[in-house]
């Protein structure tokens, strides 16, 4: 891969990484992108922390104190046990076409409590980021693959329905123009 560059930084070879070159070298070079696992670390224990911080405050804005007689301004609206419901449903489903050792938030050791609260296992957070990089943030984010070479995951949007089975492609003929 020929690069030319009128300073030492690039930033346009390998998408979101950015290189400054030290030194000349008459021997090809290897690059390894590794992903930062403190970054990861703490991105899991924030979105724990956040995520219990909301359930917190819906416990509050739903509550009954049977001492005091008072309820909170939202105890029985359903919109809000609506959402508090599905994003818990969220958390302990597991997500479709990762591997099982690895679908779940669980396997992370992100446990859910009686009350809604998460709990996090940090040691054992750490063991499957070192272990694994990728699959812990497969559970984060939009993924998708190909078994054919010629044919990529470009992308995916809240409308897209994930199939564990995957989606069947037969491409009879080939484009010969596109256009928009």
């Amino acid at each position: 891969l020929p690069v030319t560059s009128p300073t030492n930084e690039l930033d346009n070879v390998i998408e979101g990484v950015h290189l400054n070159l030290v030194a000349k070298s008459d021997k090809p070079v290897t690059i390894t992108v590794r992903g930062d696992t403190e970054a990861a670390f703490q991105s899991v224990k924030d979105f724990v922390d956040q995520y219990n911080e909301l359930n917190t405050v819906i416990s509050g804005l739903t509550k009954y104190d049977p001492d005091s007689n008072v309820s909170g301004p939202l105890l029985g609206n359903q919109d809000v046990l609506n959402i508090q419901n599905t994003l818990s449903s969220m958390l302990i489903d597991p997500v479709a076409g990762l591997p099982k050792s690895s679908n779940m938030i669980m396997a992370l050791g992100i446990s859910l409590d009686d009350k809604g609260a998460l709990h996090l296992d940090e040691s054992k957070l750490q063991s499957r980021i070192q272990q694994d990089f990728a699959q812990v943030a497969d559970l984060f984010r939009n993924k998708g693959e190909s078994t054919n070479s010629n044919v990529a995951f470009v992308g995916m949007t809240d409308e897209t329905r994930v199939s564990v089975d995957g989606y069947p492609v037969d491409i009879q003929h080939p484009s010969t123009q596109g256009f928009y």
